[in-house]
């Protein structure tokens, strides 16, 4: 089993040719691992608003957390400019014949958003108007998460709430 997690990893890293071997001597295991070469991306499909915002680029090696992670980028830069509600559809197609993956991207943005009015329900019997002075976004602005982070900090940070609802 422990051989089949190594392999699993090394495949993680794009390495599918990767050949493990073990021994195992009284209570200790040896493992003997060679990578060999590292699956290439051969396409990315993308629109050009989000390729700069990847850090996957053909003819790199592929690697399943960079795959992941620029998922995880495209939804940031979606979520600061106005669309929370979008999907993302990723796929990496690896082919071990040919050993190579091909990389596609689908963003639907559905409708951009906008912020709606702040209901603040002060219970420290802090100003209100200091309170509102501290929220970063107006009503009617487009969303930006950006904006929220800040506000949950500068609200945070008077230190008088444990608990603040996003």
């Amino acid at each position: 089993i422990c051989k089949d997690l190594v392999e699993e990893y090394f495949h993680s890293l794009g390495f599918y040719k990767a050949i493990v071997t073990y021994e195992i001597k009284e209570d200790k295991a040896n493992f003997n691992i060679k990578r060999n070469e590292q699956i290439k991306i051969s396409s990315i499909l993308i629109e050009d608003e989000y390729k700069d915002i990847i850090e996957l680029k053909k003819g790199n090696g592929f690697k399943a957390s960079e795959f992941t992670n620029s998922k995880k980028h495209i939804y940031k830069y979606l979520n600061e400019n106005g669309y929370p509600k979008a999907e993302v559809d990723a796929k990496a197609y690896v082919d071990i014949d040919e050993y190579k993956v091909d990389i596609e991207y689908k963003v639907t943005k559905n409708n951009i958003q906008y912020f709606g009015d702040v209901n603040i329900q002060n219970n420290a019997n802090v100003d209100s108007k200091f309170l509102e002075k501290n929220i970063e976004f107006k009503k009617g602005e487009k969303y930006n998460s950006n904006l929220i982070d800040k506000t949950y900090e500068n609200l945070y940070n008077f230190g008088i709430y444990k608990y603040i609802a996003k």
